[in-house]
């Protein structure tokens, strides 16, 4: 694989994940490598002496040689090619209103663009400051891999942590701006930087730092190379940024459609395929593995507003079904709970106000007991070893279901004092505090065990567990927990709040034709986001193969590719 290869590629690699930034870093390694424009022999006899001017200056024989040069190029240390810091200090009252003051917020990371230009007099500062001119290299040696590198374009001063350098002679600043952007001045900086919260790069290490140094006439191609191949970039990344918004935007036009609400009570056949091509084609409107996300919130959407599969007029009413869940509660024993009435007008304002036929609204204590845990009493702590009992946390709580791979257990004492607040393997849990609102199974190897005070528990009886894992997932209920939730101190959603919780009831048997759907298209959702997962493995593999072998190859030109 060549360099040239690469420009020819240039539009596969910015399309792989982070590929423009990948291509800006791999355009600055070709150009201080000399593998970007050609040598002209002609180039050397003056730099030979120029570089002995350069060599006097420190050892270049000490320093360490990163990579292979061309012909006619010099390794000198950076000290060696610039007045490192050079620059006259300036107490902050000294300096004019009207003067030019950098800090390291105007500099865009990565991309060292100047992001504002900001004159003493409206910026309040107290500090000394260095005074650079125009044409000078500031670099920022504070937090260096922040890459913050540019040339001067006027007179001004700046703060110390960024570091005047004024090129000395057959020296181009905007050369010296590509060495210091790339990626080996990147690892050499952050192999010596200092300081863990804040590291800094010293002045001798960055004066000792390697720096390969080209002809004069060389480098002055390698920036017009760079600049023309940065702009490309540029471009690249401002369609992509287009593109993408474009796409982002139809995509939540088609879910929005979606899910929003249906002119009719029932689903007719034309929505149907209305819905059915939509999905269909979702690959094509969905490119990225995050967006799947979005899909699924639709799909769970439409399963409880009754738009997901078709209704039975045979049936039997959810009223009926709500019937039998009263009746079946004095079997929970739970004789005291308190009975909590219908709504049958109170509907979320994101819904239809008008069910399909056979559905019903419902409070959610209406349909499951819910009931919270217990925290450990005060004095007593987890066991330092594994106990009969475990002790069950939200931070346990992952994915639907319990994490067992880091649980908490205690003693027979501590279990004998919250013995009461324990969980079956047929409830559902609802995290009300820290991640409120994430919903999940019990595995069964945990039936019996303590659950902490900051979740709760919906013990229920002939409801469809599926279905209502579905509707607690849902955005319906999901955005009324989170309006529910007291804001007073530490976020917490009250048991009575989830009680109240208003949702859409339909049959049993159309239940479980919701459920069947559902695993169906989100089954779909799974492979679609492996595939684009995969794809985007393939595509940041393929771009890294490209990097790795181009820069690492014999010195081939890209003059004729670039032109």
């Amino acid at each position: 694989m060549t360099a040239t290869t690469l420009i020819e590629n240039f539009e596969l690699i910015a399309e792989a994940p982070g590929g423009v930034p990948k291509l800006r870093e791999m355009i600055l390694q070709l150009a201080v490598r000399g593998k970007l424009v050609p040598q002209n022999p002609r180039d050397s006899n003056i730099h030979h002496e120029r570089h002995e001017e350069h060599e006097g200056s420190m050892d270049v024989a000490e320093l360490k040689r990163p990579f292979p040069i061309p012909p006619y190029w010099h390794w000198i240390s950076l000290g060696s090619a610039v007045d490192y810091n050079y620059g006259e200090k300036a107490a902050s009252e000294r300096i004019p209103a009207d003067g030019w003051l950098l800090d390291l917020e105007d500099i865009e990371k990565d991309t060292s663009r100047l992001l504002r230009r900001v004159l003493a007099g409206d910026r309040q500062s107290t500090s000394t400051k260095s005074r650079f001119n125009a044409g000078d290299i500031l670099f920022g040696k504070l937090r260096p891999y922040l890459n913050k590198v540019l040339v001067a374009e006027s007179d001004g001063y700046c703060t110390t942590e960024i570091v005047p350098m004024k090129p000395r002679k057959g020296v181009n600043p905007h050369y010296v701006v590509c060495a210091l952007k790339s990626r080996d001045f990147l690892d050499y900086t952050a192999a010596r930087s200092y300081g863990m919260k804040m590291p800094r790069l010293g002045t001798d290490d960055a004066k000792r730092a390697p720096f390969p140094l080209p002809p004069l006439a060389e480098q002055k191609r390698i920036v017009a190379s760079v600049d023309e191949l940065m702009k490309r970039c540029d471009e690249l990344e401002s369609w992509q940024k287009e593109r993408n918004e474009r796409r982002t935007a139809l995509t939540a036009s088609c879910l929005h459609a979606l899910s929003s609400k249906p002119e009719t009570r029932t689903l007719k056949p034309e929505t149907t395929r209305a819905l059915a091509r939509v999905l269909h084609n979702f690959p094509l409107l969905i490119d990225t593995p995050e967006s799947v996300a979005d899909l699924r919130k639709t799909i769970l959407q439409l399963a409880v507003q009754g738009r997901l599969v078709p209704q039975d007029a045979k049936d039997e009413p959810a009223e009926v079904l709500l019937e039998m869940i009263q009746n079946e509660r004095k079997t929970l024993q739970e004789n005291k709970a308190k009975k909590v009435g219908t709504h049958p007008d109170r509907a979320p304002k994101d819904m239809p106000l008008e069910l399909p036929q056979g559905w019903v609204w419902a409070p959610l204590g209406q349909m499951c007991l819910v009931r919270g845990g217990k925290r450990i009493p005060k004095g007593m702590s987890f066991a330092p070893s594994p106990t009969e009992h475990v002790y069950i946390r939200v931070t346990d709580m992952k994915s639907g279901t319990v994490d067992m791979s880091d649980l908490r257990y205690i003693s027979d004492d501590v279990f004998r004092h919250i013995s009461r607040y324990t969980v079956s393997k047929d409830d559902l849990y609802v995290t009300i505090a820290g991640t409120i609102g994430a919903v999940g199974e019990i595995p069964p190897e945990l039936d019996g065990m303590s659950l902490t005070e900051n979740a709760a528990k919906l013990t229920f009886r002939i409801l469809n567990k599926s279905y209502l894992t579905i509707m607690l997932n849902a955005q319906l209920v999901q955005s009324q927990f989170m309006e529910k939730v007291n804001q007073m101190a530490q976020p917490k959603l009250a048991l009575y709040r989830i009680e109240s919780t208003t949702c859409p009831v339909p049959p049993l048997a159309e239940q479980k034709r919701i459920v069947a759907k559902v695993n169906e298209l989100i089954a779909r959702c799974d492979a679609l986001e492996a595939k684009l997962s995969q794809s985007r493995e393939d595509a940041d593999a393929l771009a890294a193969a490209f990097v790795h072998q181009v820069c690492n190859s014999s010195c081939e030109r890209l003059q004729q590719a670039v032109a």
